[in-house]
């Protein structure tokens, strides 16, 4: 049936009743297979069921079910609902300005509320009459809201059976995914447990453990002998002996010169000499030995 309503649609719009009731009320007047309960026999159909609107009084459901709705603009779907709320209750016309659509939709610019209605009526969802032009002053444009249209609700169905497609892909993928992961996770990731032989005889029991093999030696160990410790190496001077980090009184310093034996050294040597015997008259201090 043209989009998508069923017999127990038409009961249900009719009676007044809910899905159950329904069934019961075909069942009883019609021929009904009888089957098993549980899931139908036999494969996956090869075409996608058509979607159950139900008679909740509201013609928006095709739209929004059949995933029309998600197709739409921003600007198409507050045009659209805006449009449809506007309308007059006994024509179901409705009639606004640019302006007021604006105003009300929320959408800023007047090319975008032209653009949207021209793509509302290219899918059949609205009807507009321009309004009459009387010298500069022109009417406002009559709009009526068009769900039930036979074309609209072909569009509406070839949407939703596109959107199956997607659907039973994006199963099969998130399914291939999961296999995937789940070979992954039984594939050991760590080295392989290696086989340890039981200490069991060949009758299951347990066999006391092997003597451990221990070899002895008859020779001797050699002894090795520790030297005393002493402080050669160490540079340590007697307890009499000069400290460097320490003054000297003026009576016990000494100063001298070792000779060389190149003339340039001779000649250093001489002048080092008579410095060290001026220092000496200056300050008292004794020869050196």
């Amino acid at each position: 049936m043209k989009g998508g309503h069923s017999n127990l649609d038409l009961v249900m719009g009719v009676l007044d009743c809910d899905f159950g009731s329904a069934v019961l009320w075909v069942a009883e007047r019609f021929p009904i297979p009888s089957v098993k309960v549980g899931r139908p026999a036999g494969n996956t159909l090869p075409f996608p069921l058509p979607y159950r609107v139900g008679v909740r009084g509201s013609e928006w459901e095709v739209i929004v079910r059949s995933g029309m709705w998600g197709m739409l603009s921003a600007a198409e779907r507050s045009i659209l609902l805006t449009l449809e709320h506007f309308k007059d209750s006994e024509t179901g016309l409705t009639r606004l300005s640019y302006r007021a659509v604006m105003r009300y939709s929320g959408v800023a610019k007047l090319g975008n509320v032209s653009s949207a209605i021209k793509e509302l009526r290219r899918i059949h969802a609205l009807q507009s009459v321009p309004g009459l032009r009387c010298g500069l002053v022109r009417e406002c444009s009559t709009y009526r809201v068009t769900l039930t249209d036979a074309k609209f609700l072909e569009i509406c169905n070839e949407i939703y059976a596109s959107a199956r497609q997607e659907v039973a892909q994006e199963r099969d993928y998130r399914a291939s995914q999961k296999a995937k992961r789940q070979r992954d996770a039984r594939k050991p990731s760590g080295p392989s447990l290696q086989v340890i032989t039981q200490n069991t005889n060949t009758a299951g029991g347990l066999r006391p453990p092997d003597h451990p093999d221990i070899c002895v030696s008859n020779s001797k160990p050699a002894i090795q002998r520790q030297e005393a410790p002493t402080c050669e190496g160490l540079n340590l001077s007697s307890p009499g002996a000069a400290r460097a980090d320490l003054l000297l009184p003026p009576g016990q310093r000494e100063i001298g010169v070792s000779p060389v034996s190149s003339e340039s050294e001779t000649l250093r040597w001489q002048m080092l000499q008579k410095q060290a015997e001026e220092i000496k008259a200056k300050y008292g201090v004794q020869p050196c030995n």
